[in-house]
């Protein structure tokens, strides 16, 4: 389990290679599916739904050694409306 000061570390440099402004991006997107989806690790938000956005974040900050930017062709890949 990672420290906070480590997940803290990890969610700026996310910010800092604009991997947080891709995602962004991507859920304004209507050309992609971003709805929210139920995570059991989402307590805190109504109906388990956690937000686009944060659920891949989340998801990064946990798997630090994730090729991030292949991550993010993957997920545009995966989430096209075609």
């Amino acid at each position: 389990m990672l420290s906070q000061e480590k997940r803290d570390l990890i969610v700026e440099s996310l910010r800092d290679e604009g991997v947080h402004d891709a995602l962004e991006i991507m859920d304004k997107d209507s050309s992609f599916n971003t709805d929210d989806k139920y995570s059991p690790k989402a307590g805190l938000y109504p109906g388990n739904k956690m937000p686009f956005v944060e659920k891949h974040i989340r998801y990064l900050t946990e798997h630090p050694k994730v090729d991030r930017k292949q991550y993010l062709a993957n997920l545009r890949l995966m989430l096209k409306i075609r």
